[in-house]
């Protein structure tokens, strides 16, 4: 039987990427996760045009991603999409977020519901390091009243650091997915 890839998540959790989730409270992390998780999947259908305003607090995020893409001119490509990659003898998969064609350039996109952590450029270059390569890279963070697109500059710095945690969690061991600790990768989507 052939076991599943690890997740780019996994691997920046394996690496202590993430902050100590364990300094908040459990029911507004469980509330933050569950809240990115509908702002992706409504994101997902807007940018394919499928998506109806409910007037749920969700919707707000939304309809600043909405009002953001045709301020922007920017042309979704996909979204939601599966990339699978290897690094330093690492097979992995990631769930891309968005990809985007804006000012005559592609772009690889994460959308992101709260704070920004030094873990993001990271795990967008894990997401690159497939067939995206020479895209432009960056974070849309969106906040109920606002939409802003966070380039990345130094994309080969966040290359570096991903290749070493691709090679760091293979030196371990973890060449395929595992439970890890639930502190880490189940709530590392509560910034979206």
């Amino acid at each position: 039987m052939k076991k599943p890839l690890i997740r780019v998540t996994q691997i920046l959790a394996d690496n202590n990427m993430y902050p100590a989730w364990s300094q908040f409270p459990q029911v507004e992390l469980e509330a933050k996760a569950a809240l990115g998780t509908i702002v992706h999947r409504l994101c997902a259908g807007a940018g394919k045009g499928k998506w109806f305003d409910n007037d749920s607090p969700a919707d707000a995020y939304v309809r600043q991603y909405v009002k953001w893409l045709k301020d922007s001119g920017a042309e979704v490509l996909r979204t939601e999409f599966t990339i699978r990659a290897t690094i330093a003898g690492l097979k992995y998969i990631g769930h891309a977020d968005l990809e985007l064609e804006w000012n005559r350039e592609k772009w690889l996109v994460d959308i992101k519901t709260g704070a920004i952590y030094p873990a993001h450029p990271i795990q967008i270059a894990g997401y690159a390091a497939g067939v995206l390569k020479h895209h432009r890279r960056g974070i849309l963070q969106l906040t109920p009243r606002s939409a802003r697109l966070i380039p990345m500059v130094d994309t080969g710095l966040a290359d570096k650091r991903w290749e070493a945690c691709c090679l760091l969690s293979k030196m371990r061991g973890l060449d395929h997915a595992k439970e890890l600790d639930k502190g880490k990768d189940h709530l590392q989507g509560i910034s979206g």
